[in-house]
């Protein structure tokens, strides 16, 4: 093989591998929605949790594959219908049911990319607020993680996250920072051996300038941690889903504990690689990533 070819296999392997460091140590799931056809969303991480659109395999439920998702890549396009719609959910949920139990966690780091189409009206009902992911025990028929948008009385959205826990009550925690429609928005959860639960979110519209804001609460008791429904886009009940969200969802990542901030999905933001010809046939990759 020519010296000429050898790099250009290389340039090729290199631009082929730059969205591989999505994938931690610790990650269980990894999602990224770049099959833009068919049912199935792979799992990065692994051979199992494959994730099906709609619940069936036949159009039940399915959100509709997007080419606008987050920085340029695909996504899910989630649209949850009114009340009487039958179903009145979009929802991604494990191909393989059994496999959602790798998901019941006590210490773990959750994060999602999203965008909101419209902010949910105030209240509770079967459509709102709306549900980013969740994981329902079906031992114990109770959460084991929400994540969830309120519609706020100005207008405006509001994350919050909830779980049931296993002494009794539920645990709950508000974000403070007020979100918009149309605006893609980074969102983690995580919840630590010793209690401590945090929420963070960041404004991801302008990649220079990305703050992340985090709100926590310490001495959480242990949430419910049996047998697994996982919901990608709406919330697990005993026997179906409800609250669907309404917007497009990418970059899903689940690891087994609390990540550094470092790690971050947010913190790895990769530009756009450029690829630069010069010469005959010469090929370099310039490949930056973003760190706050």
């Amino acid at each position: 093989m020519s010296k000429m070819n050898t790099w250009r296999l290389v340039a090729c392997a290199l631009a082929l591998g730059i969205t591989t460091g999505a994938t931690h140590a610790a990650t269980i799931a990894h999602w990224n929605f770049e099959e833009q056809t068919g049912q199935d969303i792979a799992n990065d991480a692994g051979a199992s949790l494959t994730l099906r659109r709609g619940t069936s395999g036949s159009g039940w439920g399915d959100p509709a594959w997007s080419a606008g998702g987050f920085n340029g890549t695909g996504g899910l396009h989630y649209n949850s219908g009114a009340p009487g719609a039958n179903p009145d959910y979009h929802v991604s949920t494990a191909k393989v049911t059994a496999e959602a139990a790798q998901l019941s966690l006590t210490s773990y780091t959750a994060e999602i990319f999203f965008k909101l189409d419209n902010i949910p009206p105030t209240g509770f009902s079967r459509t709102k607020p709306y549900s980013l992911l969740s994981q329902y025990d079906t031992t114990n028929n109770k959460l084991n993680y929400l994540l969830r948008i309120s519609g706020k009385s100005n207008g405006k959205g509001q994350l919050n996250v909830y779980y049931d826990k296993a002494a009794g009550g539920g645990q709950s925690l508000n974000s403070s920072i007020e979100l918009d429609a149309n605006v893609w928005y980074y969102a983690a959860i995580s919840r630590a051996a010793d209690g401590t639960q945090k929420l963070m979110v960041a404004d991801v519209s302008d990649l220079d300038n990305i703050s992340i804001t985090t709100n926590s609460a310490s001495g959480t008791g242990a949430p419910f941690s049996g047998a697994g429904k996982f919901a990608l886009g709406a919330q697990g009940t005993s026997s179906s889903f409800q609250r669907g969200f309404v917007g497009i969802i990418d970059n899903v990542r689940i690891s087994d504990e609390v990540l550094d901030e470092s790690a971050l999905l947010v913190n790895n933001i990769p530009e756009p690689a450029s690829l630069l010809l010069f010469g005959v046939g010469g090929l370099v990759l310039v490949s930056r990533k973003r760190h706050l």
